[in-house]
């Protein structure tokens, strides 16, 4: 299974050097700490991006870049429904959220959308 985890332009430098990283450059604030989040689809990912508030204009203005992942390469004991969503009974989740760091090497950049 593939999933994907999007962010801004402005992180992307840093994501090549040290991979998703928990706890770091949160884009809502409310979020549980102490995942990494990840959606089933990049769209699904890309409109978390895209509706996030509160930003400073030099981040937003960076564009979104999206990474895929392959769950093949994660310690599937650690990836979790994303407690910050609600999905109905009948509903598949697409939101994830992985209690680990998931190094460079397991990513593939699979969206770069400068502003």
């Amino acid at each position: 299974m593939k999933l994907y985890h999007a962010t801004f332009g402005s992180k992307r430098q840093s994501i090549e050097k040290n991979g998703l990283l928990i706890n770091q450059n949160k884009v809502w604030p409310d979020c549980v700490s102490g995942y990494v989040y990840m959606a089933s689809d990049m769209d699904g990912a890309i409109s978390i991006c895209e509706v996030a508030e509160d930003l400073p204009d030099e981040i937003y203005n960076s564009g979104i870049c999206c990474f895929e992942i392959d769950t093949d390469a994660l310690d599937t004991s650690l990836l979790f429904v994303d407690p910050n969503m609600l999905f109905a009974e009948d509903e598949e989740p697409w939101c994830f959220a992985y209690k680990g760091n998931i190094p460079y090497s397991d990513l593939k950049l699979c969206c770069n959308e400068q502003q």
